[in-house]
């Protein structure tokens, strides 16, 4: 197969399976956090996001040790590395705009996923 029926084929799976997000870059470092990047524009690109909450049961490995259930977010993004000109960042803000309420969520981390896609790990936010 070549390279360009390839990359047409993606682009029609993103299109079906994917969902439109706006990725709105943040400032940080010094005195400013949490302030629109300037040098870094908002783009509306599509992701492949799963959402969901994950409950862990831990408990100690000995008798009388405390057991806990510990509950946090599971929601992640997988977009295509080079959907944009700069890489998504810690503390960013990524939009779902395909969801009820289009909520807004904020990248705790990123990580690579293969060759040409970035998997981001994303927390509530109060805004």
């Amino acid at each position: 197969m070549k390279v360009a029926q390839l990359a047409r084929l993606h682009a029609a799976i993103d299109s079906q399976l994917g969902q439109r997000v706006m990725i709105k870059p943040q400032s940080s470092g010094g005195y400013v956090v949490g302030a629109t990047d300037p040098q870094r524009p908002e783009m509306e690109i599509t992701a492949y996001v799963s959402r969901g909450a994950s409950v862990v049961n831990a408990s100690g490995a000995t008798p009388g040790d405390v057991n806990a259930r510990l509950r946090f977010s599971a929601d992640t993004a997988k977009i295509k590395t080079s959907a944009l000109p700069y890489a998504v960042e810690e503390g960013d803000l990524v939009q779902l705009l395909d969801v009820d309420g289009a909520p807004t969520l904020r990248v705790s981390r990123t990580a690579p996923f293969g060759t040409n896609r970035t998997l981001l790990f994303l927390v509530g936010t109060a805004r």
